[in-house]
């Protein structure tokens, strides 16, 4: 955090808070803050990560949970595709593992370029996860990237400017040899933008955490970094 510039504003005015002003800029005071700010972003990546890595529900669970979600998605002409979902089966070393599709639609108060821009310059990405990115500058067709201490790993298929993205995309606790292939469409609209994420190859077994991280650490973590949840107009 020493790279943090800390600005103090005080309401009074006066050589006591000049004097003020000068500590928390300067000494201990500055240090304490640079501390705290420390800690809630420590915090904020050991919460993300324990939430990535979860312990796996009993297969009973599992079954009952692929059955309820396989129901909502028959019927045709639904208005809201938010959890849709969709099953195969991928044989690997002899195990069958069951995939699914996770479908999800969410608006965004900002424009078509700064949502892209936030999805795909390294700089925003960081600001909005807490940790550091490795990728390049700006995400570039074939270019890898790496999240969250490698808990997100994957490569960029398709960079479209302002209006698409393909990825292979995995998390850590993912089986071995198993990535999802994600579309990241983006349309602006008069009043927001909406954001659409269709991902497919995602291990049933982990279907409703990998939906949940979209929507806490992508479009929310967006909106309290970014004022994306804001009006735009």
């Amino acid at each position: 955090m020493e790279d943090v510039d800390v600005d103090i504003t005080l309401t009074t005015k006066g050589p006591k808070a000049d004097a003020l002003k000068e500590m928390l800029r300067k000494g201990e005071g500055v240090k304490n803050i640079r501390g705290v700010l420390s800690n809630y972003v420590s915090a904020l990546k050991n919460e993300y990560s324990t939430d990535l890595i979860k312990p796996k529900k009993g297969d009973v669970e599992t079954k009952a949970a692929t059955k309820t979600v396989t129901k909502t998605v028959t019927p045709q002409g639904q208005a809201h595709k938010n959890n849709e979902t969709s099953m195969k089966n991928l044989d690997i070393g002899g195990n069958k593992v069951e995939l699914s599709e996770i479908n999800i639609e969410e608006d965004m108060k900002c424009t078509g370029q700064e949502l892209f821009n936030a999805l795909t310059r390294k700089d925003m990405i960081q600001i909005f996860t807490g940790g550091e990115a490795k990728m390049h500058e700006q995400a570039i067709e074939g270019g890898t990237f790496e999240l969250l201490g490698g808990n997100i790993t994957g490569k960029y298929i398709e960079v479209l400017p302002f209006t698409k993205i393909v990825q292979e995309w995995r998390l850590k606790s993912w089986p071995a040899g198993i990535s999802s292939q994600v579309t990241i469409t983006i349309k602006q609209t008069k009043e927001d933008t909406k954001i659409t994420i269709k991902q497919k190859g995602v291990p049933s077994k982990e279907v409703e955490s990998t939906r949940e991280g979209w929507q806490r650490y992508y479009f929310h973590a967006m909106k309290r970094s970014f004022g994306f949840g804001a009006s735009l107009f």
